[in-house]
This record gives C-alpha cells, structure tokens and sequence, in this order.
C-alpha cells in the first residue's frame, strides 16, 4: 500500500519480488563501532538513529592521534579507510596509487583487520575565522565513487586544541545533528551482486535496477 492505496503499476515495478528484480528491500555497508578488539559489543549512542548510515562520529582534538582498528566484515569486497585532511604516512592513507611498493591500508580484504594510525595537525583543525569545530569525512576509497554508493562514509569531528569535554565533544555546541545529503545510486554499489543473490535468488546484477530497460537506475535519498 502507498499512501492507503495499492500500488500503480509504475510503483509496483519497484516493490515487486521476482527471479530479475530484488523488490524494496536495498542492503547497504556501514561502519560501525564497537567496544571490544574482538568486535563482539557494538557501541550504541542516543543519535544512532538520526545519522542513518553514516558511520560513527570519530572526535580529535588538534594534536591528537587517531587509532582505528579496522575489521571487513563484508563477505565479498575489499574496503579501506580514508581521512582526506589528516595526516598519515602510506600505510594508513586508505587509498591505492601507483607510486610502487605496498600499501597494506588501501585494500583490506573480507574478514581482514588493520590498524590506521591518523595525526591530527593545524591544518586539519578549525580555522582563524572557523567554530572551535569542524567535521570532515572518512570513507572506503579502494573503488571511491562506489564505495559512496554502497554506505561507507562517516563524519570525523576536529576540535581546537582545549576545546573538548572528556567524552571529545565540542564544549561550545549544546546538541549535534550529522547530516548528508546526497543521491545514491544502488546500481553503482558494490553489493549489487550479493543483494541480487540474496533476494532475487540469481547473479545477474541488472535485477538489482534494471538499468538496460530504465533511463535511470533506481536511486535513494
């Protein structure tokens, strides 16, 4: 039903279950947080739900190192952390480029872990004229633009030098809302496959958005 009616035959195209389409059901990757190196505890927080898929919030004064224990728990693909601003050396840059020799960080395989280490300097901080808080963005960069589009991206907050509490908050801000807004294509995820075999029992990846007979891949705001 939509809206308290049944669906129109355009709508249904969307919903429907069938050996070449998925129906409504769009599985998306996310980071998430836990308490434990053996990653059995997830960390719950009270703006869980208002982030969506955004990852976890990463907090840093300026002058702060960031450790992030990273563990692929996708079955299929390989995925990676990058903090374009922060400081790192090669192996925990997160992103592949041919300048020889290897990069351990830019590609961690299925049930693979590995440790990043991220230097908060100056420059990834606030500015003269900023807040005493700023946000930039982490994400899965082994394939940058369809890592976006199967979910893994999350906010990294950098605050100035003094300026937060003990739980890494900024002391200035009463109450913090992480939004972004963008279109995401599922036909260009990395899951596709695995979301095709998962509920429309076949490897064919077009069940997934039918791009050969649509104009346009099905999307989600």
């Amino acid at each position: 039903m939509a809206r308290g009616r049944p669906w129109t035959a355009l709508e249904e195209r969307y919903v429907q279950v069938s050996e070449n389409r998925t129906g409504s059901v769009y599985q998306k990757a996310r980071f998430v947080q836990y308490t434990d190196e053996q990653f059995s505890e997830r960390v719950t927080s009270s703006g869980d739900d208002s982030r969506g898929i955004l990852g976890p919030v990463l907090r840093a004064e300026v002058g702060d190192t960031i450790h992030v224990t990273f563990l692929n728990r996708l079955e299929d693909i390989t995925v990676s952390l990058f903090a374009p601003g922060l400081h790192y050396d090669r192996n925990s840059e997160g992103i592949q480029y041919n300048a020889g020799g290897e990069q351990p960080g830019a590609a961690v395989p299925p049930q693979g872990t590995y440790e990043y280490t991220w230097v908060v300097y100056d420059h990834a901080g606030p500015g003269v004229n900023d807040p005493d808080s700023v946000v930039r963005p982490y994400f899965s960069a082994v394939n940058e633009e369809r890592d976006f589009h199967t979910g893994l991206f999350g906010p990294v907050v950098i605050t100035r030098k003094g300026m937060a509490d003990s739980s890494g908050a900024p002391k200035d801000v009463k109450s913090e809302i992480f939004l972004l807004v963008s279109t995401c294509t599922y036909a260009r995820s990395r899951q596709t496959g695995t979301h095709a075999r998962r509920h429309a029992g076949t490897d064919n990846r077009c069940a997934c958005s039918r791009v050969s007979s649509r104009r346009e891949p099905e999307l989600v705001r």
